[in-house]
């Protein structure tokens, strides 16, 4: 099988309902890798299927050197081999934020949970609210530690449940410390498509042609934590941002 680079097959067994190989794979897949064979300059492509081959796809394969591997266990019906690959992937997350206000002088902190903390006097919007909306459009820095966003512009504050109703100030400051954490974990593909090179008995998977079944609680409970300078290693990788529901 193939090495580290494309993953290493398993056993895993289905119940009946679940074997669903209703469409083999067909000549057009192969006229479609034989095409980015030539452009690549590779010697040879291959086909992974989860699925079995047509015979014409097995006759246009012999003919035009392309090499075709079944996933299916052709003794045992309830058996397939899952191709996986070694993915890395960030969780990143606001892990505390305070706002400061400012006035001539100095600034100024109000004891009350930022989500208490109403701008512009109407109640429309919290200051949590505002630091949600500017977090979630992911625009702001995504590296670990401690970071501040300064807003210089007048704005008018309440805050209801300390009886404040009016209170002005210059401009808000948000002090907040990003998190993230980094999981190795194997991800089961369901498509693998890409060139195989024989002289070095390396398959490479072509990103446009790469599905995989993804599980984010999964990855979390059962992936290996990695620090950040191991994370290098492995090519395929996926970034979650947590966003802030105020």
């Amino acid at each position: 099988m193939p090495d580290r680079h494309t993953g290493t097959a398993v056993a895993k067994f289905h119940d009946e309902r679940d074997i669903l190989w209703k469409t083999r794979v067909d000549r057009p897949a192969l006229d479609q890798l034989l095409g980015t064979v030539e452009e690549t300059g590779a010697k040879t492509g291959a086909i992974f299927s989860n699925s079995g081959f047509t015979r014409v796809a097995i006759e246009s394969a012999k003919r035009r050197g392309l090499q075709l591997f079944s996933l299916v266990d052709d003794k045992d019906p309830l058996v397939r081999c899952v191709l996986s690959i070694e993915a890395i992937h960030t969780f990143t997350w606001v892990e505390k934020m305070e706002p400061r206000f400012s006035i001539v002088g100095g600034e100024f902190k109000i004891e009350a949970p930022p989500g208490e903390i109403f701008v512009n006097d109407n109640a429309s919007e919290s200051v949590l609210q505002m630091f949600a909306r500017k977090w979630n459009d992911h625009t702001r820095p995504l590296t670990e530690g401690d970071h501040e966003e300064v807003i210089e512009r007048f704005f008018v504050l309440s805050v209801p449940s300390a009886g404040i109703r009016v209170q002005p100030t210059d401009g808000i400051t948000f002090h907040y410390t990003v998190r993230s954490e980094h999981y190795l974990s194997r991800l089961p593909i369901t498509t693998a498509y890409g060139v195989y090179d024989v002289a070095s008995g390396l398959f490479t998977s072509l990103g446009d042609e790469l599905a995989f079944e993804i599980n984010l609680e999964d990855i979390i409970k059962n992936g290996e934590r990695v620090g950040v300078d191991e994370t290098s290693a492995v090519q395929l990788q996926g970034h979650a941002i947590h966003l802030i529901e105020p």
